[in-house]
């Protein structure tokens, strides 16, 4: 379940939605990682897709945040063609990882491929795309359990207990928390957090070492 948990996470990097098209004077691409180029129609289906979740919320997005949210999505194209790279030099591939195993699960969840075919028409992707998608997506989950093995992350009795004692003083007394639970709720989002600070290096350590240009979007 942590597995695909996972990826999901991963496909919510990856995931987009439909394209626009550019002004005649407008560059074809927003990015070059290490000579290789990143499209400005792939950064603006991103982007329209990103804009979408909030508009489909009822939040109303201002020019500050939109500016905010382009650069998001531009840093998160070089991470992913980054991540990408680094696994495929280590020998991963969309052969190397079940793609049909996880995508089953994906399917299980919406009953069955029409479900979800239709889910995904909405964002403008077909079933293929998706499975491109997913294959990306674990793909950079592989890479980051060989290099990181995120999997023995592990947290300490102490450090436990110190956080469980900020987290009961920060919620005050309610007897409906079992303790154990607590416990749990705690160990966990700790581990998560070490893994993501290992996640943050790691990609820190790609960029440090590579060559990125930026031309505007």
């Amino acid at each position: 379940m942590q597995k695909y948990a996972l990826l999901f996470a991963a496909l919510a990097v990856l995931l987009v939605g439909a394209c626009r098209a550019n002004s005649p004077d407008t560059p074809d691409i927003v990015a070059r990682v290490n000579g290789m180029e990143i499209a400005r129609s792939e950064f603006e289906t991103e982007l329209a897709f990103e804009i979408s979740v909030f508009t489909r919320q009822g939040m109303e997005l201002s020019a500050q945040d939109r500016e905010t949210l382009k650069k998001l999505v531009v840093e998160r194209l070089i991470n992913n063609r980054l991540l990408l790279d680094a696994a495929q030099a280590a020998g991963i591939t969309p052969d190397t990882v079940d793609v049909e195993a996880s995508v089953l699960a994906i399917v299980r969840l919406y009953g069955d491929e029409d479900a979800l075919a239709q889910e995904l028409e909405v964002s403008g992707l077909t079933m293929d795309r998706f499975r491109m998608l997913v294959t990306e997506a674990l793909m950079i989950e592989e890479l980051f359990e060989a290099k990181l093995q995120l999997s023995a992350v592990q947290v300490t009795e102490e450090e436990i207990a110190a956080e469980v004692e900020k987290f009961l003083a920060a919620v005050g007394d309610v007897e409906e928390l079992e303790d154990d639970l607590v416990w749990e709720y705690v160990a966990n989002e700790l581990a998560r957090q070490k893994a993501e600070d290992l996640k943050y290096q790691f990609i820190k350590q790609l960029r440090d070492n590579s060559e990125i240009e930026y031309f505007g979007y």
